[in-house]
């Protein structure tokens, strides 16, 4: 299909228009806005326009767009999280992420081995893609819930997400070694993801120090507020390209910020939060239009089957990393049901099906079934935690905050 200027356009606004009535229908009834979102998506999809689809994108504007959703939702989730709580529960927080990630990684690919038939190192690409949650989505839904267990489970998505986003690359990396029969060495593969922390978090605090000081000298109604928009993009481009994490250097400029800038933070967020909050809901329509209708019951069965199992090690990786803590069995099932996946887990999986991770992706074959079952399970898991925060008021204590 050849795309127009107008084209491109037209499907724009028809699409933030209908995320907009979405997310107002949403918040009215007290729902997640992001499962509605992607749900408005699916049946956007298939609304025909003469012989092609009423909504239709480029493959370069839907990356593109989904990296910068990334950049500032991520960037307006981390400014709400104080620094103060980090040494309280970074401990029980790091654990979850280390033992779930490894019980995943061996578990889930068994049972995709097995159950979807596929090979070994497609399993464990499909469970690293799988495996961690999305901080842009979880610091956004859980914004106003204080309770120790819920700070737990942001910071867990604040540390695996970089993880999560290096690992399928490495794993794609291995299975072209092998498919070339030159062999796997451990180095290039500590290195990178050494590189990719130190380089995502120096990026990050170094942009907060120019920020600043740029801030500190004078404050304008129009040009601040956009300084930090276009710095929350610089932290993410500027990482990638040195070889760091853009989300980890968002994650710490957002942090940065939000704890040691709080009286600049109240006039300039608002305006930052808007721009983001449209990108937000943009990308998850977009989410929408990706996933497509499951060919067979099959399909729709194997995927179900496999989204339990991966609940059920999730419970089993709460139980083991949060034993010596004293949460309830409520405030552990919550933990266990809050594995949301978002912009970060649907930027992944684009890069493997249109852009650079496809040619890295190669050495694996055929990952069309292992990213469209990723897709659903962004679908699966927002659907469980709509879910989980609509009777939270059962499964934590002081009902839905504790400010």
């Amino acid at each position: 299909m050849v795309f127009t200027a107008i084209s491109i356009a037209t499907s724009l606004v028809v699409l933030l228009l209908v995320g907009l009535i979405v997310s107002f229908f949403a918040e009215r009834v007290k729902i997640p806005t992001a499962l509605l979102l992607i749900l408005s998506g699916m049946v956007l999809a298939y609304i025909p326009l003469g012989e092609a689809r009423l909504i239709q994108f480029p493959e370069l504007f839907l990356t593109t767009t989904a990296l910068l959703a990334l950049a500032l939702v991520v960037f307006d989730g981390a400014t709400k999280i104080k620094l103060r709580s980090l040494s309280e529960h970074s401990g029980g927080a790091l654990r979850l992420t280390a033992i779930f990630l490894f019980f995943e990684l061996i578990l889930f690919s068994i049972a995709a081995h097995y159950i979807v038939g596929l090979s070994w190192m497609q399993s464990v690409f499909f469970a690293a893609l799988v495996g961690g949650s999305s901080s842009d989505v979880i610091t956004t839904m859980l914004a106003d819930y204080r309770q120790r267990i819920v700070e737990v489970i942001k910071f867990e998505s604040i540390f695996n997400t970089p993880i999560i986003v290096i690992i399928p690359f490495i794993i794609a990396d291995i299975a072209s070694s092998w498919q070339m029969g030159t062999g796997v060495d451990l180095l290039p593969i500590i290195r990178p993801l050494t590189i990719k922390i130190v380089a995502g978090v120096g990026a990050g605090a170094v942009l907060f120090v120019l920020l600043y000081k740029v801030l500190k000298r004078r404050y304008s109604k129009v040009y601040t507020p956009l300084s930090v928009i276009v710095s929350a993009i610089l932290a993410y481009v500027l990482a990638e390209n040195i070889g760091g994490d853009g989300v980890l250097s968002v994650t710490t400029l957002g942090l940065l910020f939000g704890n040691f800038m709080k009286k600049k933070k109240e006039k300039v967020i608002t305006i930052e939060s808007v721009f983001s909050r449209a990108l937000y809901v943009l990308v998850f329509v977009l989410i929408g239009l990706l996933i497509s209708i499951p060919p067979s019951m099959t399909y729709v069965w194997q995927s179900l089957i496999l989204f339990g199992l991966y609940l059920v090690i999730r419970f089993i990786a709460v139980m083991v990393s949060l034993a010596s803590r004293d949460f309830s069995w409520g405030e552990k099932i919550f933990a266990t049901l809050q594995v949301t996946k978002g912009i970060a887990t649907a930027t992944l999986i684009l890069s493997f099906a249109i852009g650079i991770g496809a040619t890295q992706a190669a050495g694996l074959g055929n990952v069309r079934l292992v990213l469209d079952m990723s897709l659903l399970f962004i679908l699966y898991s927002l659907f469980i935690s709509t879910v989980t925060l609509k009777f939270s008021g059962f499964l934590l204590p002081n009902g839905k905050s504790s400010h």
